[in-house]
């Protein structure tokens, strides 16, 4: 090689991508035919949301839209292959204190949203999780469905900051709709558990923010309280394990039908309300 060549060794980026499939089902309750107070958006950077406008405050279906709409432009522009955890964290706090100064005076609406990007062989789903509209994760190797936040409501407060605790008393409830195993100073803490203590339109309102990892074939699912409180995490991943060869669009549907059809036995137990299932399997 001549004196005056040179050539510099240039190395490849590491291949940092991801890519998601996706699905939803949303019914009106039979109360309201027509009315859904439930939202959400899809956005095409692996962003979602759900959110569902509270039936107590006015204007739930125009609070939900509302979330909707402010969210989903304030995270429309994150690209996830090229943002950081902490990154995303800080967007989601600002669109936290955006949303809850957009929607109106005397309204009020669960807000869970945000992200899915790579991190190293697998992803993390960055989240902001206010009110009661949770998040599972169904993971591929053990075909089970787990709950990954909590619900802001007076069961987390009468816990005081003992998550064990709340854990405990809410996977029980999760597990026993009917309440007919809880014991004596469960049933006390559950008395608690249909009292939002934390939504969009609160003031002085916090975000609770999650990193969930997930897997190559894991898939990421948030409900209204129209699916969490009338299926238990088994029915569902009954309902996952038995349609796993078939797209996202069904199973979500298969939940929210399972789940309508609960809210329909008439019994203090079960919700007739308004119910959507979201669902998000991250692949390279």
């Amino acid at each position: 090689m001549s004196e005056g060549l040179k050539t510099d060794l240039v190395l490849s980026p590491e291949i940092r991508s991801v890519k998601v499939l996706t699905g939803v089902d949303s019914v009106d309750s039979i109360k309201h035919p027509g009315i859904n107070g439930d939202d959400y958006f899809l956005g095409t950077n692996n962003s979602f949301g759900l959110f569902d406008g509270m039936s107590g405050k006015a204007d739930p279906e125009e609070a939900s839209a509302t979330m909707s709409k402010v969210v989903s432009s304030g995270l429309k522009f994150i690209d996830p292959n090229k943002t950081t955890e902490s990154q995303v964290k800080d967007t989601l706090t600002i669109v936290v204190q955006q949303a809850n100064q957009e929607i109106k005076k005397g309204s009020g609406s669960t807000g869970t949203f945000g992200i899915i990007i790579p991190e190293n062989d697998h992803f993390l789903a960055i989240i902001n999780a206010t009110g009661d509209s949770p998040v599972f994760l169904y993971q591929d190797r053990t075909k089970t469905l787990t709950r990954q936040t909590q619900d802001h409501n007076g069961l987390y407060e009468n816990c005081s900051g003992n998550l064990d605790l709340y854990y405990k008393i809410q996977s029980h409830l999760d597990s026993d709709k009917e309440r007919k195993t809880l014991k004596p100073d469960e049933k006390v803490f559950a008395t608690f558990s249909n009292r939002l203590s934390q939504y969009f339109g609160k003031e002085n309102l916090k975000p609770s923010l999650y990193s969930i990892p997930l897997n190559p074939g894991d898939i990421l699912f948030v409900f209204t309280d129209g699916v969490s409180a009338n299926l238990t995490p088994e029915e569902i991943a009954s309902i996952i394990r038995q349609n796993q060869n078939s797209n996202l669009d069904n199973i979500c549907s298969q939940i929210v039908q399972s789940a309508v059809k609960k809210g329909q036995l008439g019994t203090s137990y079960y919700k007739n309300d308004d119910t959507t299932a979201i669902a998000i399997k991250p692949y390279h």
